[in-house]
């Protein structure tokens, strides 16, 4: 489950 947040939380910041 942490793999899957810190995945997240990479996409988000690529996004801003």
């Amino acid at each position: 489950m942490s793999k899957f947040k810190a995945q997240l939380i990479c996409v988000l910041v690529d996004v801003q």
